[in-house]
């Protein structure tokens, strides 16, 4: 008879299973999870649209591209390691 020691870890009645067979399981889980703290969310927060001052200058076409290339240039060196 096998030492109490050396015996593997119960199984409470149940066949042990393996993580990868259940694995729709598990990412229909953490999915439904995440809807659900999203929609937590949305119930919770208040946006406040932005305005933009009427008396600012128009901006051309590209002006979102031309921020968005700005915004990289300007950023750390670290974040590019993240």
């Amino acid at each position: 008879a096998p030492s109490p020691a050396s015996s593997p870890a119960p199984s409470w009645g149940r066949p042990p299973t393996v993580p990868v067979e259940h694995m729709f399981e598990l990412t229909l889980g953490i999915c439904l999870l995440n809807t659900f703290c999203i929609g937590i969310q949305f119930m919770v927060a208040r946006e406040t649209p932005l305005v933009r001052d009427p008396d600012a200058p128009k901006q051309s076409k590209c002006a979102p591209v031309m921020n968005v290339i700005e915004a990289v240039k300007s950023s750390p060196a670290l974040l590019y390691h993240l």
